[in-house]
């Protein structure tokens, strides 16, 4: 080989072991203790092409400019298409959770937004239980016989037979009784 085509193959291998050494930035960690807001836009709104500051402005905007910047952190997930607010004040937390859509140069764009789990839940998922099984339902025939653990909030997944339960606790209960009836929590 001319000598190069050796110095070719030494830059391709140099590119890829630097390519191989950047990992995806992960997300910048936020205070423990705050309350997590998400926003997920509906489609036709991409977040990670916005500013940042451009976002914090039109949910300030949002919420009837009854706070301000300095009442909230936003971050933005690039690869999942979601804002996370975090703020330590249960009022501005309840107003982020009422947002329903955003104004956004000129357009409106709808999104879901909802308060995420604590750190410190566990979920387990409960199988063969009667599709179109409400919420309340699902709260009123769950009693769990493990000492503390407390289940939070259960919810079907879709029309399936199957439920997500929150628990808070140390420990994953392997079972839970839906009317009466064991069922295993995976």
């Amino acid at each position: 080989m001319s000598r190069s085509m050796l110095v070719l193959i030494a830059l391709d291998s140099q590119v890829k072991r630097e390519f191989q050494r950047r990992k995806r930035r992960g997300l910048t960690p936020l205070p423990k203790e705050d309350i997590k807001v998400i926003h997920r836009p509906h489609k036709g709104l991409t977040v990670k092409n916005l500013f940042g500051s451009e976002l914090s402005v039109v949910v300030i905007e949002a919420c009837r400019n009854s706070f301000g910047g300095e009442s909230f952190l936003l971050l933005v997930d690039p690869g999942s298409n979601f804002t996370i607010l975090s703020t330590p004040h249960v009022q501005v937390a309840g107003r982020l959770r009422e947002i329903n859509q955003l104004e956004i140069r000129g357009r409106i764009h709808l999104i879901n937004a909802y308060a995420a789990d604590p750190e410190d839940v566990l979920r387990g998922i409960v199988h063969g239980l009667p599709p179109g099984t409400t919420q309340a339902d699902l709260m009123a025939n769950l009693p769990i016989r493990t000492q503390g653990v407390k289940i939070e909030r259960a919810r079907m997944l879709g029309s399936s037979k199957s439920a997500i339960i929150t628990f808070t606790g140390d420990v994953l209960p392997t079972c839970v009784y839906f009317m009466g009836a064991e069922a295993i929590c995976y």
